[in-house]
């Protein structure tokens, strides 16, 4: 929450540190590191607009519980890999697909290539999976 700041002029009533254009108390600033308090406030706006594209209206967590629905179908941790990607993805898209609005971030197009990319790379590693190097044992089972 800003912190309230009085003018003693009562020209501008209350102002808050992130608006303060009054001279009657020098446009205080937050005390920091800037370039933390600037990646701060870049996180910020990028949460807003990620959030716009990618969570619905009423539960801004709705693309992790879909996730972690998905995920429950799997028991592989090799496979939950990539399956939290995808679902992930389907989630945003979703979202991106239900609003009336151009996306802020990546487009529909993207979103549908990028599950198509990780499908296909899930569908390349399973093959491989029987013939990896697999550690080798001594004769008590123990790995070397």
């Amino acid at each position: 929450m800003p912190t309230s700041l009085s003018c003693d002029s009562g020209r501008h009533g209350d102002c808050t540190i992130q608006n303060c254009e009054c001279s009657c108390h020098g446009h205080i600033k937050p005390k920091g590191i800037p370039d933390f308090l600037d990646s701060l406030e870049k996180m910020r706006e990028l949460h807003i607009r990620k959030n716009q594209d990618y969570a619905s209206s009423d539960n801004a967590f709705s693309n992790f519980e879909f996730t972690e629905f998905v995920l429950g179908y799997f028991t592989s941790d090799r496979d939950k890999s990539y399956v939290w990607p995808i679902a992930c993805k389907m989630a945003r898209l979703g979202s991106l697909l239900s609003n009336d609005r151009e996306p802020n971030n990546e487009s529909i197009e993207d979103s549908l290539l990028d599950i198509a990319n990780y499908i296909l790379l899930w569908k390349a590693d399973i093959p491989r999976r029987n013939t990896t190097v697999k550690p080798k044992s001594d004769d008590k089972g123990n790995q070397q």
